[in-house]
């Protein structure tokens, strides 16, 4: 039985992350989990011709900066909207210069997400070796991270353009503010402090959430080894400085065309609540699956070598930033994961004893199977976690040619941070959509929680007048946009809501993980577009004419708004 008061389970634990078995040995270990998780990466960047989910309102913000370019707009038109540019600009801005040198912007939004995933694997790896980890340690730290689907999911996005770009500014900073080799001194020389308060500058002006975290992390790089009061006031003063000198011309801009409006508006969409501690509760477990028991174990063993500065990362990571936190926590997973891993390795090899082969055994064999699930987790994607259909894409130019400028209402079978269609509709069609709700976060007057309420409700309708009803708490619009949607498969699955799952279904879900076997589809009606009982049925019933349909969606002219003849062509 293994004694977490052990005294030798504190010298396990620190020369557990120094482990190695032979240079070439733990070489090729290290490079052949990389390659893993970078195979993951590039499965993406080659499978798919246009960016993963979202990324349309980022490319909004491009295409407004490349007329003025190296100037920003006080305003972005998008959806029918004039947004004001308060989104912190780094990444659209070099985008655009992208766009100025003979770049699509479009594939800008598409790539370069993925491409800044494929550097924070590296960056990361090289974090772990640059603070005396073995590259053993790194490589199932590495491993463990990488194979998490929350460790690219929102950042190979097309909206990963901007959080892909905070991601990399928040490893840089880590890169250069953490001591060297577990040896360095507490004392950072001026040239790092300055080159750290950049690199801040640089995350906040990338995405203000990855900004924040990178601050905290800041401070908790110069709070390791403790170097005193003095000496950490004195660090993050500097480092702070020069990231408000890099800082304040971009919120000086905004001030003067906006004021506060747009950040008071913004800050409404946080997600910070009191219960954030049993929100880190629920990331762990969704993140970690067959890690979790190392993770914690890993989390005993910083407690006791008192190294817990990813124990720390992974707390500010949930507290700080709730709406995007799962995201870099993946990265103190992987750590933890690790630490507890090899640590026990360490520990059944120091118990010695006749059982000692076979126990080291049975661990080289949880080892493996970790590796397998894992890489096979890592696949189990959500299933709106793909690219706009061409089929929408082809109904969107229809409309662009032929109905530009008019309103829609998009109705499709997914959550709005997941709804490609709403969001792309602005850009791609050209008009507008009252259902969609990027950009609105920057809006006054809670226009953000007032229409998020409305396309809530609207999505959880499970009848006809229900839709009917809830549409009515919109702009009308000229067409609505209908694709599959089966109101008893929704009832179905949203029934579960209310109530708490079932054994059966928890061990379904437990099944389908370990096997490797893709979700059940949320909503298992997306492809009914036709018959009684789909949401495109409730428009023909009430007599609204279809003017254009393909195989993923019905479009509907809305009776007494304009005539249905003059729309066809």
């Amino acid at each position: 039985m293994l004694n977490f008061k052990s005294p030798l389970l504190p010298d396990a634990a620190v020369r557990a992350a120094r482990i190695t078995v032979h240079p070439m040995v733990d070489r090729g270990v290290l490079w052949l989990c990389v390659a893993l998780v970078l195979a993951i990466r590039i499965e993406l960047l080659v499978a798919t011709d246009f960016p993963i989910n979202d990324g349309a309102l980022f490319l909004a913000f491009v295409e407004a900066i490349v007329p003025v370019f190296p100037s920003i707009p006080q305003t972005v038109e998008y959806n029918g909207i004039a947004i004001p540019f308060a989104y912190p600009p780094l990444s659209f801005w070099l985008a655009a210069g992208g766009v100025r040198l003979g770049l699509d912007p479009l594939d800008i939004v598409h790539r370069a997400p993925i491409l800044m995933n494929i550097g924070y694997v590296l960056l990361f790896t090289l974090v772990l070796l640059r603070t005396g980890h073995s590259r053993l340690f790194t490589a199932v730290a590495v491993l463990v991270f990488g194979t998490t689907f929350r460790s690219y999911e929102f950042l190979v996005m097309g909206g990963g353009l901007s959080r892909g770009l905070g991601s990399l500014f928040l490893l840089l900073t880590l890169l250069v503010l953490l001591p060297q080799g577990g040896t360095e001194r507490a004392q950072r020389s001026l040239r790092r402090l300055l080159l750290g308060g950049v690199l801040v500058g640089g995350a906040v002006l990338s995405h203000l959430e990855w900004g924040m975290l990178t601050a905290f992390s800041a401070v908790l790089c110069l709070a390791f080894p403790w170097p005193g009061w003095v000496r950490l006031v004195r660090g993050s003063v500097i480092v702070g400085a020069m990231a408000s000198l890099l800082v304040a011309p971009w919120l000086g801009m905004v001030y003067l065309a906006h004021g506060l409006a747009p950040f008071v508006a913004a800050s409404g969409t946080s997600a910070w609540q009191p219960n954030s501690f049993i929100n880190l509760g629920r990331m762990l477990t969704r993140t970690s699956f067959i890690a979790l028991p190392l993770v914690l174990f890993g989390m005993v063993t910083a407690a006791r070598t008192r190294d817990v500065f990813w124990v720390v990362f992974l707390l500010a990571a949930a507290i700080l930033t709730p709406r995007s936190g799962e995201t870099p926590l993946v990265l103190a997973l992987g750590v933890l994961a690790a630490s507890g891993f090899i640590t026990l390795v360490a520990l059944v090899r120091q118990r010695g004893g006749p059982a000692l082969r076979p126990m080291l055994a049975g661990l080289l064999l949880l080892g493996v199977a970790m590796v397998v699930l894992r890489s096979l987790d890592a696949q189990r994607r959500d299933p709106h976690f793909a690219v706009l259909p061409a089929e929408l894409r082809s109904a969107m130019s229809w409309i662009a040619q032929t109905h530009p400028g008019a309103t829609f209402a998009v109705l499709k079978e997914a959550p709005w941070f997941y709804n490609a269609a709403a969001e792309w509709f602005p850009v791609l069609a050209r008009a507008v959509n009252v259902t969609t709700l990027q950009g609105r976060e920057w809006l006054p007057d809670q226009e953000f929680a007032r229409t998020y309420e409305a396309i809530d409700q609207l999505d959880s309708s499970t009848s006809c007048p229900a839709v009917l009803q809830r549409l009515a708490a919109f702009r009308r619009p000229d067409f609505v946009w209908a694709e599959g949607v089966d109101f008893a498969a929704r009832a179905a699955e949203l029934s579960p809501s209310d109530r708490r799952r079932a054994l059966g279904e928890r061990l379904a879900a437990l099944r389908r993980r370990v096997t490797g076997a893709p979700p059940a589809e949320a909503f298992p009606g997306w492809k009914a577009l036709h018959g009684p009982g789909t949401l495109a049925h409730c428009f023909e019933q009430a007599g609204y004419a279809e003017v254009h349909a393909n195989a993923r969606v019905r479009i509907f002219a809305v009776p007494g708004q304009r005539s249905t003849a003059a729309q066809e062509q």
